[in-house]
């Protein structure tokens, strides 16, 4: 949920007009997220949580860094490769791919080429395109982690979340002019 968030704050400071294609669908996000949550924090009874412990490694380990930083690069000279070459569709599978591991950056970065160098729809797409990768990537990352009933738990948010946003988005798409 706050990721959805953020992505709308940042677009509504540097290009409120993709608030009309962001705002429907990350709200119906957060939406979904925050309901979920209140469940299951306050919906199920106490012996009914299963406790399960997780073991984390230091993030800021030099090789985790070393890695996050290659891979990180890998990425952005896609998405970028991807975007020159391939115009609208390019910066919307650049995105995509960059969205991996950050979408913030993917927020600024179409929100500044509005409208020289991609409509607002094509903007808008990628950004969405940005946040469902990077929602996957935590997904991901949290069913590892949390394995089992967690690992399910997530997934169906998830799913649910991208099933709400996705109906927000056809309706905005419906409501707003080409």
């Amino acid at each position: 949920a706050v990721s959805f968030a953020r992505v709308i704050v940042i677009a509504g400071f540097l290009k409120p007009e993709l608030l009309k294609l962001l705002a429907p669908p990350l709200i119906a996000a957060i939406a979904v997220a925050v309901g979920w949550a209140f469940i299951s924090v306050y919906g199920r009874k106490a012996d009914d949580r299963e406790e399960q412990t997780v073991e984390f490694k230091n993030p800021f380990g030099f090789w985790s860094v070393i890695g996050f930083a290659v891979l990180l690069a890998a990425i952005v000279m896609l998405g970028r490769v991807l975007g020159e070459n391939l115009g609208a569709t390019g910066a919307i599978v650049g995105a995509l791919a960059l969205g991996l591991a950050d979408v913030d950056a993917v927020t600024v970065s179409m929100s500044r080429l509005v409208p020289d160098t991609l409509s607002l729809n094509a903007a808008g797409l990628a950004i969405l395109a940005a946040v469902v990768s990077n929602n996957v990537s935590k997904t991901m990352i949290g069913a590892a982690a949390g394995r089992g009933a967690f690992a399910i738990q997530i997934a169906a948010m998830t799913a649910l979340c991208f099933a709400a946003g996705g109906v927000a988005y056809w309706l905005a798409t419906l409501m707003t002019p080409a």
